[in-house]
């Protein structure tokens, strides 16, 4: 008997992260940022005076790899990504059962690698790296 299947996390209905005895698709190397806003106001004859404005818009990256062997479709998860660049969509980041900040995300950034193309141009293995920015 096989192992359940487990799900690790989701990018609204974009992709799901999850493993089992049959499919691997999982994310690597997140990071997140938290940027704060500081205004530095000049100060005749005394040290210059910080002021906080609030916190930044956040970023998030990380990278998927894309496997045919661990049975996901390469090239069908990244042309469903591409698209969704290009359409502009938001969506909801869950980590484990925790959402991930209070808004959704938006991908503002693609990055694609082909690690391994068969003889017929067919990709066996592909990284993808994606840059979330906070949707305000």
């Amino acid at each position: 008997m096989g192992k359940k299947e487990k799900q690790i996390g989701k990018l609204g209905d974009l992709v799901t992260f999850k493993t089992s005895d049959k499919r691997i698709l999982n994310y690597q190397d997140y990071q997140r940022e938290i940027p704060a806003r500081w205004a530095v106001h000049e100060r005749i004859g005394k040290k210059p005076k910080a002021e906080f404005l609030g916190v930044g818009q956040e970023q998030i990256t990380f990278t998927i790899e894309l496997d045919a062997v661990l049975g996901v479709k390469p090239w069908k998860i990244m042309h469903e990504m591409r698209r969704a660049v290009a359409r502009g969509r938001v969506y909801t980041l869950v980590i484990g059962k925790h959402k991930v900040g209070k808004r959704k995300w938006y991908i503002s950034k693609m990055s694609e690698m082909h690690n391994i193309v068969l003889n017929k141009g067919e990709i066996l293995n592909a990284s993808v790296e994606l840059t979330l920015e906070e949707y305000l």
